[in-house]
């Protein structure tokens, strides 16, 4: 793949978790199913000193409706 084919539509399906919370939930899990699942979910964010409500809305809305739901694979756990 060439640099200059990543646009944003590339960076929006494959890299940034985005969409409706049954769309982050299904990257989300299959992102654990290719990695085998993790510990934490780290959150980062730009520019919203201008606009706080956003990303206020996006955790909460990541915090109660997507990551109760997000199912974990089994990796052997006692």
């Amino acid at each position: 793949m060439s640099p200059k084919d990543i646009d944003d539509d590339f960076l929006a399906e494959h890299v940034i978790l985005c969409g409706s919370p049954e769309t982050v939930i299904e990257k989300l899990e299959a992102l654990a199913d290719q990695v085998g699942g993790w510990g934490q979910i780290v959150v980062n964010q730009h520019d919203s000193i201008d606009d706080p409500k956003p990303w206020e809305e996006s955790l909460q809305r990541l915090a109660k409706e997507v990551c109760p739901k997000v199912k974990m694979p089994d990796i052997g756990r006692a």
